[in-house]
């Protein structure tokens, strides 16, 4: 997903992965863009997109893309090192208009303002469909958490294949 520098992640236990077989599939189809330093764990952009499909198993009981999983759909973080599982602690989204329908192509600018320490960071972003905002997130924390971490928090992971 994000070129040769990050081909040996392929072997990690766990990592970003793109869309899977239903029920759930990952909401993000494509990263289209990346401003970051090579290797490090500075400030960075990125640049995503998805398309809201009818199929995807993300809408609402009213066929419109809830907002949580709106500001999910945007997020495209590397591996850390496979040892660790990425969770969205917190943020403040803020729709602009009516969520989003089936059909809808979405892009996102996704700037990481900084990291407390390498496992935590501060994201924030914009979500555009149909050439208007829909949805912007701000204050946003986020960080690869351990098992060790979850299972004393009671923060319930995902079964490994």
């Amino acid at each position: 997903m994000y070129g040769p520098l990050f081909a040996p992640a392929d072997r990690y236990l766990r990592q970003p992965r793109m869309p899977a077989p239903l029920p759930l599939p990952l909401p993000l189809d494509r990263v289209t863009g990346i401003a970051a330093e090579p290797g490090s764990m500075g400030t960075s952009t990125r640049w995503t997109e998805t398309g809201v499909r009818f199929d995807s198993g993300h809408l609402g009981p009213v066929g419109r893309m809830p907002a949580g999983i709106v500001v999910e759909a945007g997020q495209a973080h590397p591996p850390d090192r496979g040892e660790r599982v990425y969770r969205l602690l917190g943020c403040e989204p803020t729709h602009h208009g009516s969520p989003p329908l089936p059909g809808e192509a979405l892009q996102y600018e996704v700037p990481v303002d900084g990291h407390g320490g390498v496992r935590l960071f501060f994201p924030h972003d914009c979500c555009v469909g149909g050439g208007a905002l829909r949805l912007s997130m701000r204050d946003g924390q986020a960080c690869f958490l351990t098992d060790d971490v979850l299972a004393r928090a009671h923060i319930r992971t995902p079964r490994e294949p």
